[in-house]
């Protein structure tokens, strides 16, 4: 078995894991008790967690999930951590059973169990991403030199989910070109670059020639920094906002659906061709 090189992300990301793990165990058991946790369901959850942790921890090792610079690089490794979920939901009632330990298990946590790790595995590919977004919301209004007033914070959860099914649908079409061709990544930055000429994220889009501007607002992510500045910086309200509000959520409804049958066919494409041994 190939060896894993240990490295400070290595260890990063093997840390993340067991905190997901005990953060799983626990918050379920929380959930499972009202959100009122207390004897004698603490005791258990703390005396199985210490046989959970240990026996999660060798299965992440034995599924080789930590031998790249990141997890998520590609579809085996997806596939890596879901199996280790799986065999994790699998061998924990096992253990307890073997240990002979008097602790109750609720049902719920173990069936919920393998979909939460899954998930909080899963949000470390974008706690970068949020980080930064965060330095950039706070650069962003100390450069302003004023907070916004009334900011329409529901207004922004929407567009905010509407504008997150929107990247997925791209970075789904995305990953479809780089089946098709290979080298698709020269593209997707070019492409990439463009978009971030011409949506206004550099400069207003009302300072673009015209023919610039109309192609302007058939991308998607200029709708969405719009209706995010109106709600945010302006405090607009849903009937100022119903119109991007509207747009986003065309989008949404094209694209999503349509980048999942590229993908789908090109996916098959590559089995076919045999170029899918590439990744």
């Amino acid at each position: 078995m190939k060896k894993v090189r240990a490295n400070w992300r290595t260890w990063l990301a093997f840390a993340h894991d067991i905190c997901a793990a005990a953060l799983a165990w626990g918050g379920l058991y929380w959930l499972r008790s009202n959100m009122d946790l207390h004897e004698p369901q603490l005791s258990d959850m703390w005396h199985t967690l210490a046989w959970i942790l240990p026996l999660q921890a060798g299965i992440f090792l034995a599924f080789g999930l930590y031998r790249g610079l990141w997890r998520f690089a590609s579809l085996p490794d997806l596939q890596r951590i879901v199996l280790a979920s799986g065999l994790g939901a699998v061998a924990i009632p096992v253990v307890l059973v073997m240990m002979q330990l008097s602790s109750v298990v609720p049902r719920s946590v173990l069936i919920l169990y393998p979909p939460v790790l899954i998930f909080l595995s899963a949000i470390s590919a974008f706690a970068g991403n949020t980080v930064q977004l965060l330095f950039y919301l706070a650069g962003g209004l100390l450069l302003a030199g004023a907070l916004p007033v009334s900011p329409n914070a529901p207004g922004c959860v929407v567009i905010f989910g509407l504008s997150v099914v929107i990247a997925v649908a791209i970075g789904i079409l995305a990953a479809a070109l780089q089946l098709a061709i290979q080298k698709g990544s020269a593209l997707v930055w070019l492409l990439g670059s463009g978009v971030w000429f011409m949506t206004g994220t550099l400069f207003p889009v009302t300072t673009l020639p015209k023919p610039l501007r109309v192609l302007a607002g058939l991308i998607p992510i200029t709708h969405s920094l719009n209706a995010m500045r109106l709600a945010l910086l302006q405090g607009a309200g849903f009937f100022p906002l119903r119109s991007e509000i509207v747009i986003l959520a065309l989008f949404c409804l094209v694209l999503l659906p349509t980048s999942l049958w590229i993908f789908s066919v090109t996916l098959r494409r590559a089995r076919l061709e045999g170029t899918l041994s590439f990744y």
